[in-house]
């Protein structure tokens, strides 16, 4: 019998422990109100701190041909055919509070066509790069917009595929561009948009300057250390 009475006994004291608890939690909002506002401020900013990121985009775009491959014409028999979209892959990551670098690559094919030429170009651009571009909005967690510059160089390449003069000497061979191969600066100013659920999102760019001048496609990222609380 005296064991039941202490077990009844430590299990009222155990319910009055939790009621004084919660009251106690209840009553601390009212009794200390700048620590409870304090204490609820702290907690919203370390869950909308801001993560460092990783990014790896794969996308498609578009540019003038006559922007991409800067052949040298100017007359009505001469045109582009076969033109592919650009494929890019670019990479970034993101670094200080709101800065991104990192590196792109891109690639296109097209054909040339000279009429009064009889001759046909296969040319093929390969831009490597590299950017730093700017984070405008503070949280990032489902948009995030962006204005950047990026630079690096264009190897071009151009390779004649037919000849068909009547004459029984063999032609010169004619290159659209200055030869068969040739590196060009290239520069762009780009603004871009990405919209994400989780770490998956979909990226849209606008770029003024080479190497292209939209483009879109799939951007994922992937989360490095969290940034100090913000106190």
């Amino acid at each position: 019998m005296k064991y039941k009475y202490l077990l009844a006994l430590s299990v009222l004291l155990s319910f009055s422990c939790i009621g004084n608890a919660q009251v106690a939690d209840a009553v601390t909002p009212l009794r200390h109100p700048e620590a409870f506002v304090a204490k609820q401020d702290s907690a919203l900013k370390a869950k909308h701190q801001r993560n460092k990121y990783f990014y790896l985009d794969f996308s498609l775009g578009y540019d003038p041909p006559f922007f991409s491959f800067p052949v040298y014409y100017n007359t009505d028999d001469e045109y582009f055919s076969d033109v592919t979209p650009i494929y890019n892959v670019s990479t970034g990551i993101d670094f200080l509070r709101f800065l991104n670098a990192g590196l792109s690559f891109t690639y296109q094919e097209a054909t040339f066509t000279q009429t009064s030429a009889y001759s046909t170009d296969d040319l093929t651009m390969l831009n490597t790069s590299a950017h730093v571009c700017a984070h405008i909005n503070k949280h990032r967690e489902s948009f995030d917009h962006y204005i950047g510059i990026r630079a690096g160089y264009s190897y071009l390449t151009d390779q004649p595929t037919s000849t068909q003069y009547s004459s029984q000497y063999s032609p010169p061979t004619i290159y659209a561009l200055n030869g068969p191969s040739e590196y060009r600066f290239a520069y762009q100013l780009f603004y871009g948009v990405t919209f994400y659920s989780e770490n998956v999102g979909f990226n849209l760019e606008l770029g003024l300057g080479s190497p292209f001048l939209i483009k879109g496609g799939i951007s994922v990222r992937l989360g490095l250390k969290r940034n100090k609380k913000v106190i």
